[in-house]
Order: structure tokens, then sequence, then C-alpha cells
């Protein structure tokens, strides 16, 4: 399946971003430059819709990358305290046990940069 994402980021976006907004992702799990998959992108704009349409597409939910920053989407959601992103993960079946490269799971990330 390939989905064109088309004016979901403003033009104030870093040049990673908008080179992965112009083009097709034809692997929904693919990373961008900065280790990011478009549903990554997706959880820190809290885009619910996106998120949502991703996983039903075929996203993986837990995707991290093997090499440098290893954060899932539900982690990414909840280190920029996008609730309503880290709900609809929740939801959708991200897990909320799955730990990234210093041990901590998305639970651990909302109470250690948020205290929330």
């Amino acid at each position: 399946m390939v989905i064109r994402i088309v004016n979901h980021f403003s033009p104030n976006d870093s040049h990673d971003q908008r080179l992965f907004n112009a083009q097709c992702v034809a692997d929904l799990n693919r990373f961008t430059l900065n280790w990011q998959t478009p549903l990554q992108l997706a959880a820190i704009r809290n885009d619910v819709d996106a998120c949502r349409l991703l996983v039903q597409a075929g996203a993986d939910a837990d995707a991290s990358h093997p090499m440098g920053n290893s954060a899932t989407a539900l982690q990414r959601a909840c280190f920029y305290s996008n609730y309503d992103a880290a709900k609809a993960l929740v939801s959708l079946g991200a897990s909320t046990t799955v730990k990234d490269a210093s041990g901590m799971c998305a639970f651990n990330w909302a109470v250690q940069f948020y205290g929330e």
C-alpha cells in the first residue's frame, strides 16, 4: 500500500520532514533520516487520524530504530505530552511495556519528562 501525505506538516518543519512530506511512502515502517517512522511523526504531531490510518494500513505500532534513538511512536507521544495520540496508539495495540535503549517504557517517558 502506498500512502501520500500531503500538506500535513507546517512550512517551519525541518528539511527531513519536508522531504518526507513530498515523497510517496512505500514502506510504512521506513525510517527517515532522523530515525522516525511515519507513525512516529504522526504521534509527535498528535495527529490521531494519521495514527489510526497508518496503523490500519499496516504500520508497526511498536517499531523502533535499531540504532540511535530507539523510541516507539507511543514513547514519542508521551515525550511530547500528546495524550490524544498516546491514547489512540494504546487503543490501536501499541505496547506500553516496550523499553527504549535506556530501559524506559512509555510510562517512564511521561513521568520522567513531565511528571504526569
